[in-house]
């Protein structure tokens, strides 16, 4: 992840490109899950007539182990709806030019990405001097 925002801010900072941050709270709410997975009622929604059910997820949520997976896909079918490609050389960078000749750049970590000459939306990373701005 750091390569990829690295060289984000390189190209960014060698055009003058202003910076911009953001972050997808509900990123993880969105993936479909490609198997079953059941969980414990949780507590305060017990069934009190079917005690020992359990719930059958329906979709993905923080915690799970197959989140980060799940919401990856999810984005990547999505944002090639758009017209986004996969990068070759960084995985995890999507790209797209439309005719007025600006580059877009998504990276499915970020949530949503950066759009040239436009703006370049990166991730909170800590101790690398990035600051949220108000």
């Amino acid at each position: 992840m750091l390569k990829s925002i690295r060289i984000l801010m390189a190209i960014s900072a060698y055009f003058n490109y202003e910076i911009w941050q953001m972050d997808v709270k509900t990123a993880f709410l969105n993936g479909k899950l490609t198997e079953d997975v059941y969980m414990e009622q949780p507590e305060g929604f017990e069934d009190p007539k079917n005690p020992n059910k359990v719930c059958k997820l329906l979709k993905s949520f923080y915690g799970l182990k197959q989140a980060s997976r799940s919401w990856n896909l999810h984005f990547d079918e999505r944002i090639k709806e758009f017209g986004f490609a996969k990068s070759e050389f960084e995985p995890c960078v999507f790209v797209k030019v439309n005719i007025q000749n600006t580059l877009y750049g998504l990276d499915p970590r970020l949530g949503i990405g950066f759009s040239f000459p436009l703006h370049l939306f990166v991730p909170p990373v800590p101790n690398s001097g990035i600051r949220a701005t108000s």
